[in-house]
């Protein structure tokens, strides 16, 4: 292991998986696997804690309705 100096930190320009920068109150993101909607809500999560923002999540829900499968991720603050 070697100690260095004077390297630059990276600048934050790595791509987001989800579009929780683009969406205001009230907005939506649906899924259609109920897999990748349990990783969105957990990201969501975490993103809304870091950002001031709060989500909400309904597991099988897309556009408005009960399907079973995916869910809806809403920006409600």
């Amino acid at each position: 292991m070697k100690v260095k100096s004077g390297i630059p930190i990276p600048t934050g320009n790595a791509k987001q998986k989800y579009p929780f920068d683009q969406m205001n109150v009230r907005d939506s993101v649906e899924f259609d696997s109920t897999e990748l909607f349990q990783k969105a809500r957990r990201a969501a999560q975490a993103y809304g804690r870091n950002h001031n923002m709060v989500f909400v999540a309904r597991k099988g829900v897309q556009d408005g309705e009960f399907v079973g499968e995916g869910g809806t991720i809403w920006r409600k603050r």
